[in-house]
């Protein structure tokens, strides 16, 4: 299977990748935001329809970052 197949999954990984400090109850820290990139970088590169809203959340996965890295 491709990207454009997986494009589905590859989504709701990233999101729950992408959570922040806090998330659902037992689990610690965030996300692993480098693979949350990984696999929303493979979506945006397909014609899936999943295409814009995987270019929006890696924009805000950047801002997250960006975010992060000035408050270091």
């Amino acid at each position: 299977m491709g990207a454009a197949e997986m494009a589905g999954s590859y989504l709701a990984v990233a999101e729950y990748e992408m959570r922040d400090e806090g998330g659902v109850e037992g689990e610690e820290g965030r996300g692993d935001w480098a693979l949350a990139a990984q696999y929303l970088e493979k979506v945006a590169s397909t014609n899936a329809q999943q295409r814009d809203k995987a270019e929006e959340m890696l924009r805000e996965l950047r801002l997250r970052e960006a975010r992060l890295a000035t408050n270091l």
